[in-house]
C-alpha cells in the first residue's frame, strides 16, 4: 500500500459524475484500504493511532466535526449537493486514508520506511517530468500525436497548479533530508559521497525545473520562499541546495534552448513547433486573474453575511453559477474556510495548523521529518493564499508519513525520541 500510494498519488483525473466533474486520484482506493486497516486495528487493540504531535487525534476529530457541521449547515440552505457530499465530506475520508498510509508505513517498516517512501515519491516525480519533456519533444518533431498533450506542463495531475504543489511537496522532503544524504555518502565510502550528493542535486534540480515549466506563479513564488527559508533556517544542506538550483537552471536551458536546436538537426522546421509545444511558459492571463480575485471578493462578502458560523459547505460553489456562469471555487483556502465555516471554524482550523507547526519547530533538530513538516506547512500556507489546496492528497500523505508513529507504544516512544 505504501509503495503503490507513493507512485499513484501523482496521477489524478477528472471524471463526469451526476452532471458535474469530480477529481479522482489513482491512489484513492489504496488510501481507503489503509483507513479501513487502521480503524480495524484501532478497534481490535483499543488503541488510537500514535502521532509525533500530541493530541493530533483530537485535532482530526475536531476537523471532522467541523466538516460535518458545515455540511449540515449547507444542506439547510441549499440542500444536498454533489460537490459538498462527494467532493468534500466523502473526500475527507480519503484524506484520512492518506494520513493512515503513514501509520501503516512506519508500523511495518520503521523509520527506514519513511525514507524509502519519499525516495519512491521523488523518483516517480522525476520520471514523470522527464517523460513529459520527452513526449513534448517527440510531439514537436511530429513523431507522436500532440492532440493528447495538454497546453500546460502539468504532468498527470490534471492541473498545473496541482502539479506544482506536488513538486513542492517532493522538494520539501528532499531539502530536509539533504543532510542525511551527505552523511550517508560519507559513512559508506569517501568516493560514494560525491555520488550521493550528485543524486540529490539532479533529483532536486529536476523538481525545481518542473516547477518553472508549470508556469504556476503560485508554485514558483512558493518554491522561492521555501528555498529562502530552508537556506536561512538551515533546514537543509546549503551547498547541495545551491547546486540543485544551478542544476535546475541548466535543465531549463537544455529543454528551452538546446532541444529546439536538436530538433532542427533531426527534422528541419520542427524547432518552432517544439518551442510552442514544449515549454512556452504561458502564465495565467488577465481574465483568469480577474476571476480569481472576484471569487475572493465574493467569498469575503459571503463570510460577512454569516461571520460566526459561515454559509455552510458547498454554498459558494452552488451560487457561483449566478456570478460566473459556471461552478467555481474560491481561489483562496483561508477565504473559503471563512466563507463556509465561519470565524469559529477558521479559528479552530488555524489553531490546529499552528499547533502542528509549533510542535515541529520546537524539535526540528531532532529529526528531518520535523523539518519536513515545517517546510510543508509553509508551502501549504503560501500556496493556499491564491488557490484552494485544502484537499491536495499529497499534502496529507506526506504529513501522515512524517507525523505517524507505530501502533506499538514501545516502538512509538523509541522512534519519537530517535
Amino acid at each position: 500500500l505504501s509503495t503503490a500510494t507513493a507512485i499513484l498519488v501523482l496521477f489524478q483525473m477528472r471524471i463526469a459524475l451526476f452532471g458535474g466533474e469530480l477529481t479522482l486520484n489513482l491512489a484513492d482506493p489504496f488510501a481507503l484500504i489503509a483507513l479501513a486497516a487502521v480503524v480495524a486495528n484501532a478497534i481490535s487493540t483499543r488503541t488510537f493511532p500514535a502521532w509525533r504531535v500530541p493530541g493530533f487525534n483530537g485535532m482530526l476529530f475536531v476537523a471532522s466535526v467541523l466538516l460535518l457541521f458545515a455540511f449540515v449547515h449547507g444542506v439547510q440552505s441549499i440542500g444536498v449537493t454533489r460537490w459538498a457530499l462527494a467532493g468534500r465530506l466523502a473526500g475527507w475520508l480519503a484524506l484520512l486514508g492518506y494520513l493512515s498510509i503513514g501509520v501503516l508505513t512506519i508500523s511495518h517498516l520503521g523509520f527506514a520506511g519513511i525514507r524509502r517512501f519519499f525516495e519512491t515519491l521523488a523518483v516517480t516525480a522525476c520520471a514523470i517530468v522527464i517523460a513529459q519533456v520527452f513526449m513534448r519533444w517527440m510531439a514537436g518533431l511530429g513523431w507522436i500525436d500532440a492532440s493528447g498533450i495538454p497546453s500546460n506542463f502539468e504532468g498527470y495531475a490534471g492541473n498545473r497548479n496541482a502539479f506544482a504543489f506536488q513538486m513542492l511537496a517532493c522538494s520539501a522532503l528532499l531539502i530536509t533530508w539533504s543532510r542525511h544524504y551527505r552523511k550517508a555518502g560519507q559513512r559508506l565510502h569517501t568516493s560514494l559521497s560525491g555520488k550521493w550528493n550528485a543524486l540529490f542535486i539532479f533529483s532536486h534540480g529536476v523538481l525545481l525545473a518542473a516547477l518553472v515549466f508549470s508556469a504556476s506563479r503560485a508554485g514558483i513564488g512558493t518554491g522561492i520562499a521555501m528555498l529562502v527559508l530552508a537556506w536561512a533556517a538551515r533546514l537543509g544542506e546549503r551547498r547541495m541546495l545551491l547546486f540543485s538550483v544551478i542544476c535546475a537552471g541548466i535543465l531549463w536551458a537544455f529543454v528551452v534552448l538546446v532541444l529546439p536546436l536538436l530538433s532542427d538537426v533531426v527534422n528541419i522546421g520542427a524547432g518552432n513547433n517544439l518551442a510552442k509545444r514544449v515549454m512556452a511558459f504561458r502564465m495565467s492571463n488577465e481574465a483568469s486573474n480577474v476571476v480569481r480575485w472576484e471569487t475572493i471578493r465574493r467569498g469575503l462578502e459571503m463570510w460577512l453575511e454569516a461571520p460566526l458560523l459561515g454559509a455552510g459547505l458547498g454554498v459558494f460553489i452552488e451560487k457561483s453559477t449566478l456570478w460566473f456562469k459556471q461552478a467555481i471555487v474560491i481561489h483562496c483556502t483561508p477565504v473559503w474556510i471563512l466563507a463556509e465555516f465561519g470565524l469559529l471554524g477558521a479559528l479552530a482550523l488555524m489553531t490546529i495548523f499552528l499547533k502542528v507547526f509549533i510542535s515541529a519547530y520546537r524539535v526540528r533538530s531532532r529529526s528531518p521529518v520535523y523539518r519536513a513538516v515545517m517546510l510543508l506547512l509553509v508551502a501549504f500556507a503560501i500556496f493556499g493564499l491564491v488557490h484552494d489546496i485544502f484537499y491536495q492528497r499529497i499534502f496529507w500523505l506526506v504529513l501522515g508519513i512524517c507525523l505517524a508513529l507505530p501502533f506499538r507504544s514501545h516502538d512509538a516512544r523509541k522512534i519519537a525520541h530517535g
